[in-house]
């Protein structure tokens, strides 16, 4: 799915994995069905990936294609058996959630840390308001440890330092540029 995610994951990594200092997470797709996750996660560790994040992941999908993969046993729950198995390997978890239902999913199966994402039409549309955001993180981020490691992800420039004065709790931001805005910085 999603032209072999896992299977571009694992090739295209090799030379970076020698060579960085830095602990390098792979993107994992658990709604891959040709990919046993057990196996999945052994070949991700033998590659020399110190940690996981769910991406692709289906907390970026909405409306009926969602529910249609949801229904095929390939969505959000998948997600969370990937990344739990994952950590029981030994491997770092960082779990990209939406929603403060999917946040409870994955601090139920033990991820490490939990990467919060507006979602794609709060991105794309700048007459989305970030308050009704802001008022389900910041509930969610109350009900987690101080201390627990928490991330914004793709967060328009525009309300970064509004969610980081809502935030205290907040690590830091993991920042994502598509491709079509690679070349600007």
């Amino acid at each position: 799915p999603y032209a072999d995610a896992n299977g571009i994951v694992l090739k295209a990594f090799d030379d970076a994995l020698t060579s960085c200092p830095v602990p390098i997470l792979a993107g994992i797709c658990a709604a891959d069905p040709f990919r046993e996750h057990g196996q999945l996660i052994e070949s991700i560790k033998n590659k020399g990936f110190k940690g996981v994040c769910n991406l692709p992941s289906m907390a970026l999908m909405d409306g009926s294609l969602r529910t249609i993969v949801e229904e095929q046993g390939l969505g959000f729950e998948r997600e969370a058996q990937l990344m739990a198995i994952a950590r029981d390997k030994g491997l770092y978890t960082l779990a990209l959630v939406a929603s403060p239902q999917e946040a409870d999913i994955m601090l139920a199966v033990g991820v490490d840390a939990l990467l919060l994402h507006l979602g794609i039409a709060f991105e794309e549309s700048p007459t989305l308001q970030i308050d009704n955001y802001l008022v389900e993180i910041v509930s969610l981020s109350n009900r987690i440890s101080s201390d627990y490691p928490l991330f914004a992800c793709s967060v328009a420039p525009r309300h970064l330092e509004r969610l980081a004065h809502s935030l205290p709790n907040l690590s830091g931001f993991y920042a994502i540029r598509s491709l079509e805005n690679a070349g600007a910085v």
